[in-house]
This record gives C-alpha cells, structure tokens and sequence, in this order.
C-alpha cells in the first residue's frame, strides 16, 4: 500500500524536475536577451551622449555677437552640425544659452538653469511634456563672454528601450516560455510513459504473482529497470520457495 501511494509522487516529482530542468535555460536565455538589449541601449545612449559634447563648442561658436537684439536674444549664426541637429530630430532637439545669473538668452527657457560649478560638461535625464530628454550643460567662453550652452536630445535610446522592452522582449519572451511549458510538459509525459505503464503493471500484480516482466515489451531505456525487477522477483521467488520447502 505504502509504494502505491509514492509511487504518483514520485513520478509526479520527476516529471516537475524535468521540467524545470528544460524550462530554466529559456528562461536564462529570455533574461541574457534583455541584458545584451539594454547593454546595445546603452551603447547607443553614450554614443549620443559622445555626441551632444562634441556639438556644445560648436553652440557656443555659434554666439557671434554680444549685443542683444530687439525683443531679446543673442546675435547667432548656426553652425552646419548645429543646424542638422535640430532639424533631424524637430521636436526632439532643442538648446538653451544663459548668462551666469540663470537668464535665457536664445533657445528653449525650460532648459534654462543655474549654471554648472564647474567647467565640465554634465549630464542628466529630465522629463518635459511627456518626453525624456539627454541633457548635457557646460559654461564656456564665448564673445558674448561666459555663458552656459545647453543641448536636448528627447530620442534617449535608453527612454526607448525601456518603453520597448515590454512589447520587444518580455512579452515575446513571456509566450514562448508558455508555449515551451506545454510543450516540454507534453513531451515529458510522453517520455515517462513506460515508466508509468511499468508503475501500473507492477501495481495490479498479486502479491504473490512473482514472474518476470517481459523485457521485449519495455522501451530499451526502460530494460534495465525491468532486469533489476526480475532479478528481485527471482529471488524473492526462490527465498519464498526455500521457506515453503523448510517448512
């Protein structure tokens, strides 16, 4: 009685260690292609951020007067990368030049800030109208003399990963995981089959039914079980016979 109750959790705890043995290299794989995604993401995202550093000189050379004009602003002339700057990405590309005391000169005023301690570009992320934008800021010389340069980038690579990596990786990824669970549960109970069948055999024999199992009806995988249970069955036969004869 006691082995016709192990038995199905037994084979049951079998088939579930199979199984987390087959699914858990799809879930690693699902999980190193997220990891190479946001590592491209941020590849991507430093190269931008190369980008935006090499064109602030090139804003601040584009200061060529120190007078303000009517209604406000710098005297400027766009420089060739500054202009393709802007007009690649409209909307998504935008600058700021400020005095030292945080004023906006010429450009976007929800850029304007106060300006950096140091004479080293920096960097950071800010939100505006829905759009995440790569921000650098550096002080420089100019002819209009220290002012503060800012550039905007709002096709932030990382913005877009992380709002791609749902539709792109997780969710993809979440499917075939289900779908191989199935699959891999399917095959599984296939493959344990004849050890099943060979479970189920073993249990509607008599107690006092001994003979051997037939070996050529067993897959090969499964003869060696059935060989080590004849044995088991011989020799449990001819102790029983040995006690019935002393007897």
């Amino acid at each position: 009685m006691m082995a016709r109750q192990r038995a199905p959790a037994m084979t049951g705890g079998l088939q579930r260690r199979l199984l987390v043995m087959l699914i858990s290299p799809l879930i690693l794989l699902a999980f190193l292609n997220a990891w190479f995604d946001y590592r491209s993401a941020d590849n991507v995202a430093l190269q931008q951020d190369q980008r935006l550093v090499a064109l602030v000189p090139l804003l601040a050379d584009s200061v060529i007067g120190d007078e303000a004009r009517p209604g406000g602003g710098l005297l400027m002339l766009m420089a060739p990368p500054i202009e393709e700057f802007l007009k690649v990405g409209p909307g998504f590309a935008a600058f700021s030049i400020v005095d030292p005391d945080g004023r906006t000169l010429s450009g976007e005023k929800w850029l304007s800030a106060l300006p950096p301690t140091t004479f080293e570009p920096e960097f950071h992320s800010e939100e505006n109208q829905g759009t995440t934008w790569r921000i650098v800021r550096q002080r420089v010389q100019s002819v209009a003399g220290e002012i503060t340069v800012a550039l905007a980038d709002g096709t932030d690579p990382r913005q877009q990963w992380s709002r791609a990596i749902l539709f792109k990786v997780l969710l993809p990824n979440l499917v075939l995981i289900t779908l191989a669970a199935f699959a891999v549960n399917w095959a599984v109970h296939r493959a344990l089959k004849p050890l099943l069948d060979l479970k189920e055999a073993v249990e509607r024999r008599s107690p006092r039914d001994l003979s051997a199992i037939d070996e050529q009806a067993s897959p090969e995988e499964v003869r060696p079980l059935v060989l080590s249970l004849n044995r088991l069955f011989s020799l449990v036969n001819a102790q029983a016979e040995g006690q019935r004869r002393f007897v």
